[in-house]
């Protein structure tokens, strides 16, 4: 690090750096680096916890750090505790390829990044989440993106639904075929994800996306949702179903969602359950479980002055 630093002028006043692919395996001397906030070791010959800590304790004005396609030797318990002063401006974590073997382990690592904030765990062979105490790791995380892993289990993301602070979730490319949360009145929103307003689910094949998004629209915050159009119905049935059963929705694949926009789809989706509405109205629990398969419907037909 300190031989490829040296090649470069003004080092001070640098403030992104890459080394990546490079035959770093050691610290160096790294004071010369004044304003450096974000650097990128990925594919290098770092092997231990103990390397990064060097790095980054030399360097306090590092936020952003790389560390992808690295294989990192699992560090002992007192070694987590040594290193927890090392990281401390840590932001923004990158992992990506770096077969962390756990979620739990994962988790224990996390002790060492007290204020990380964003964390990129791309590609890592995660199959299951389990639920942890996060009272001291990622207690402030509120980026997480774990695309292209296997974390396809209702149980696993429930689990996700636990982290405190998370605002934004990628899970792409994770096998995923349908979202299922714990019930909750038509009324109600689910404790799990209070503060997630991000959600990126493209490249999983779910089955019932109407299912999927009657079941989002219990998250409290979910404000942006990214997804693969269903290739069995047009893309403005698509926008209709999401933006007309995802009440908070502001944003869907990138595009705003305008008031004239919303009041469409809803009315789209007040007449494909019509029929059914009029067939179960009379019945309390059949009514009940209509309500339940379809959230957004009580909330359509109040807006519409017809309930």
């Amino acid at each position: 690090m300190e031989k490829i630093g040296g090649k470069q002028s003004n080092l001070s006043h640098l403030v992104d750096v890459s080394v990546a692919y490079s035959p770093v395996n050691s610290a160096g001397d790294l004071s010369s680096f004044k304003r450096l906030r974000s650097l990128d070791v990925s594919a290098t010959l770092i092997w231990n916890w103990k390397i990064v800590g060097q790095i980054t304790a030399q360097i306090p004005t590092l936020e952003e750090l790389n560390l992808s396609n690295n294989r990192l030797v699992r560090p002992t318990e007192e070694e987590i505790s040594s290193l927890v002063t090392k990281f401390h401006n840590l932001k923004k974590l990158i992992l990506k390829k770096c077969a962390l073997g756990s979620w739990p382990e994962l988790v224990r690592l996390a002790r060492m990044w007290p204020l990380l904030e964003s964390l990129s765990l791309e590609d890592n062979d995660l199959c299951l989440v389990t639920e942890e105490s996060y009272e001291f790791a990622l207690t402030q995380l509120s980026s997480l993106d774990l695309q292209n892993n296997h974390i396809s289990g209702r149980e696993s993301i429930h689990a996700l639904g636990r982290l405190p602070a998370l605002q934004e979730l990628s899970l792409n490319a994770n096998g995923i075929e349908e979202i299922v949360f714990p019930d909750c009145r038509h009324t109600e929103k689910t404790e799990l994800f209070p503060k997630l307003q991000v959600l990126y689910l493209r490249e999983n094949p779910i089955v019932n996306q109407c299912a999927a998004f009657n079941e989002l629209d219990k998250l409290a915050s979910l404000e942006h949702l990214t997804i693969d159009p269903d290739p069995r119905v047009s893309y403005e049935e698509t926008v209709a179903r999401v933006v007309g059963s995802i009440g908070g929705l502001k944003m869907f694949n990138r595009s705003a969602i305008t008031e004239k926009l919303r009041r469409d789809s809803e009315c789209d989706m007040w007449k494909m359950y019509a029929v059914q509405w009029a067939q179960v109205r009379t019945d309390a629990q059949q009514l009940k479980a209509f309500f339940k398969a379809h959230r957004m419907y009580p909330r359509v037909m109040e807006r519409e002055y017809m309930l």
